[in-house]
């Protein structure tokens, strides 16, 4: 009997446990809305602003917990210490340890740009500066910009180092560290602050290595033409433009909202521009070398140079004249490709070379080892065979050049061989065509040839079209092809005032030049058969005629050429023409 009252216990006890857990109430207490405000500085020592200041620690205190992100990215001082200083967070405070001598009667400016977050919604103290002297007073000068890629006209991915040095040397940023820095935001602004009164020279570089110094050929720079006189007076003079009206052009929707206080404090600062470029190097030198085939030594050099300049000599076949043919793939090329023409150097599987070329006038040799393997997937091609390539597929636009590649280098060919025939109704008919050769390269020709819209044609190459430098022939390729509608594309004329020529213009998608074309002199700019999509335009002064964009040089002290985008983005309809007016200020 007492166990069965046990049990009936036990039972009841059960029952009012699941009575109780269902009866409760699940749910999340609510925090109420969610914190959006930035940490906020509440005290430091010494003193924001401090003045006579000689200590080698600063504590800066928050109002919350919080956390330092990115900070080798975001922060900077200036002027810079010659050691990087240590920066961590204790509790509800930033502590900065140095162990480097400051400069006399200077003002320092430890910028931490969007790095000091709270520690639980992740929300930015931006631009926080923390600004102190080592004198009596603060300085109050400065200058300010936008910093942006020359060709692009756009911010520069990296965060560059902007500069002022005393020291109004050219070689001043090759040699020492920089006077005063900032470093740019992500829309390229840049913004010098607490600077004194003196003479400068403005300089910005990527600063890779952080070190610092400008190392040229392998960092981006910029520098402004004038020596920076910042004085009250200079700043008074200046008319100072909106921050926003410096930016390139972009979507309305992200433009900078500038507030007072910023405002304010570009009211003590000059305000200069900077174009990013990176320079050629002068010297001539082989950036690498390959072996594609097993007749084809291929060269690739840092800059464009004269083919007659380099020649080649094998090592181990002395007293052997080398047997090659030299091609270049167009004008000022920075390749150049040696077909082997004798058997007893394209057969051996490596080839010690040594190569001989003009760089800054004088004679320079190099010793590669070219190798070459066979590649398993070509092991079964017929060695006797040669390739042709041709540039269309199933359908071609009304404007396309058709261009044929050969795998090697022409040494005869007969227009007779080739044939290009069309549509009419249910039979292939011949139709005429010009075949020119390339100017440059012996294996490329174009095919000549008004085509007409909507109308199929065949291309068919005899194996008596061309006959190689290599015993070598090529199988009968016939092509077939529709070309487009001419309703399928959208034509574009530009009415363009103030430019300079001669000038390359550029239709951009995606920062890929999709389309280029080249003008000597003022006229109405016409651009026919354009796919359909949205393009920026892009327009380059060719200065110095070499069809190509050119980057500045601080040797020379010359600036990059003159690169202008159309400050909206231009839509191309099938079967509409647009027409735009682009003005540009001398």
């Amino acid at each position: 009997m007492g166990r069965g009252i046990k049990i009936l216990w036990i039972v009841l006890w059960l029952f009012l446990a699941i009575i109780l857990y269902r009866c409760a109430k699940i749910g999340t207490i609510s925090g109420g809305p969610k914190d959006t405000t930035p940490p906020k500085m509440t005290g430091s020592n010494p003193a924001l602003f401090a003045k006579n200041f000689k200590g080698h620690r600063i504590r800066i205190d928050f109002d919350e917990y919080i956390v330092l992100k990115d900070l080798d990215k975001e922060f900077n001082v200036s002027p810079p210490l010659r050691k990087q200083p240590k920066v961590w967070v204790k509790d509800r405070s930033v502590i900065i340890q140095y162990n480097d001598t400051l400069y006399e009667n200077t003002t320092y400016t430890f910028s931490f740009g969007n790095s000091i977050v709270d520690n639980n919604e992740g929300n930015v103290l931006e631009d926080f500066s923390f600004v102190f002297s080592t004198g009596d007073t603060i300085d109050t000068l400065g200058i300010f910009g936008t910093v942006v890629d020359a060709y692009r006209m756009q911010p520069p991915s990296d965060r560059i180092l902007v500069t002022l040095y005393s020291d109004l040397s050219d070689s001043a940023p090759l040699k020492q560290r920089p006077l005063y820095t900032a470093r740019t935001n992500k829309e390229g602004i840049y913004h010098i602050h607490h600077v004194k009164a003196g003479k400068y020279r403005l300089y910005a570089f990527s600063d890779k290595n952080f070190n610092y110094r400008y190392d040229p050929y392998t960092e981006a720079f910029a520098f402004d033409d004038s020596i920076i006189d910042l004085t009250p007076q200079s700043i008074a003079l200046h008319t100072m433009p909106l921050l926003t009206d410096t930016l390139p052009p972009q979507d309305t929707t992200q433009r900078l909202t500038i507030d007072s206080a910023r405002l304010k404090s570009l009211k003590n600062a000059l305000h200069a521009d900077l174009r990013l470029f990176t320079e050629i190097n002068p010297r001539q030198y082989i950036r690498g070398y390959y072996r594609p085939l097993r007749e084809l030594l291929s060269l690739k050099f840092n800059r464009p140079l004269t083919i007659d300049s380099v020649k080649l000599q094998p090592i181990y076949f002395r007293g052997q004249t080398p047997g090659y043919q030299t091609e270049i793939l167009q004008a000022s090329s920075d390749s150049v490709l040696f077909w082997l023409t004798d058997t007893a150097l394209s057969v051996a599987d490596t080839l010690r070379m040594r190569v001989d070329y003009y760089a800054s006038g004088k004679q320079v040799s190099d010793t590669l080892m070219f190798r070459f393997f066979t590649p398993e997937e070509n092991r079964k091609e017929k060695a006797d065979k040669m390739k042709i390539m041709i540039s269309a597929g199933g359908s071609i636009d009304p404007n396309h050049l058709l261009t044929l590649e050969t795998q090697y280098p022409v040494q005869q060919y007969s227009s007779d061989s080739i044939q290009l025939l069309e549509a009419k109704d249910t039979v292939w008919v011949s139709t005429s065509f010009v075949l020119k050769p390339d100017s440059f390269s012996s294996r490329k020709f174009y095919v000549i040839k008004t085509w007409e819209p909507e109308k199929k044609y065949r291309f068919i190459v005899l194996p008596s079209a061309f006959k190689c430098i290599y015993p070598r022939s090529c199988d009968t390729l016939v092509t077939n092809f529709t070309v487009q509608r001419a309703e399928s594309y959208g034509t574009l004329y530009i009415q363009a005032v103030n430019f300079f020529y001669p000038c390359i213009v550029q239709l951009i998608q995606k920062d890929k030049v999709i389309y280029e074309q080249y003008y000597t002199g003022e006229q109405r700019m016409k651009w026919e058969y354009l796919q359909p999509g949205e393009y920026q335009i892009r327009a380059i002064w060719d200065t110095d005629g070499n069809k190509t964009f050119t980057p500045g040089s601080l040797a020379e002290h010359r600036q990059p050429e003159r690169v202008e985008l159309y400050p909206e983005t231009v839509k191309i309809r099938a079967n509409w023409e647009v027409e735009i007016n682009w003005t540009l200020k001398r």
